[in-house]
């Protein structure tokens, strides 16, 4: 059964993911039950062999066994504490979901390298420890969204799946409930469509950035956790 498009709420209970650490920057997962066909989504550049997608991890402090099997649940935000993604994490997946960002940046690389990259950059987005502010994606962001950027996002065609603890064959070993919140992306785009142009690695004007960070102060999404 096909993931629901604009249904947040439809990977059911019975819906379980097999994420898998496969080098410093890529994380894959593939998804069971009404995740099974998700992976048809994605571009192959964002695929790993087989019915398994790249995904990223929404915290930077919450962990999980690789290549294990967990449950799945999906949603709009983290689940403890509940924090919305932002318009500006949903758009850089959606464009690494659709195999867009060797387009819109030049150096990007579908590797682990760009990989660890993009991981670190979500961090940031979303306010959490070791995240590190690209200066390229940082701009496109201001071109597409404004002051905007780092507002929650309300669109549909990326989600997030919290995990939490699968108790039978494949879990893990860790004590408690909770896991890692992984990135899915849904299709179709709900989102603003990608400049034309790649955007050089050191940004645009200074007039444009300034555009991006208007605002940054009043409307920065959460602490470190």
């Amino acid at each position: 059964m096909a993931l629901s498009i604009g249904l947040i709420g439809s990977a059911s209970a019975a819906s379980t993911l097999n994420l898998k650490a496969e080098a410093q920057g890529k994380y894959t997962a593939e998804g069971f039950g009404d995740l099974s066909s998700v992976v048809t989504n994605y571009d192959v550049k964002a695929t790993s062999g087989g019915n398994r997608f790249w995904t990223f991890c929404l915290e930077a402090q919450v962990y999980f066994q690789s290549d294990k099997t967990y449950n799945a649940s999906l949603s709009l935000s983290t689940d403890v504490p509940s924090d919305p993604i932002s318009n500006s994490t949903a758009y850089l997946y959606e464009q690494f979901a659709s195999g867009q960002l060797t387009s819109l940046f030049a150096d990007f690389t579908y590797n682990s390298s760009g990989g660890t990259r993009l991981q670190n950059m979500i961090w940031w987005l979303e306010g959490e420890t070791g995240g590190v502010q690209d200066a390229a994606m940082w701009s496109l962001l201001g071109i597409t969204f404004g002051s905007t950027a780092l507002d929650n996002y309300s669109g549909t065609s990326v989600g997030v799946l919290n995990l939490t603890k699968y108790v039978g064959t494949g879990g893990d070993s860790l004590s408690g409930t909770l896991r890692q919140d992984q990135l899915v992306y849904r299709g179709p785009s709900t989102q603003p469509a990608p400049p034309s142009n790649n955007v050089p690695d050191g940004g645009t004007s200074a007039s444009l950035l300034a555009v991006a960070l208007l605002g940054l102060g009043a409307i920065r999404r959460g602490v470190a956790k």
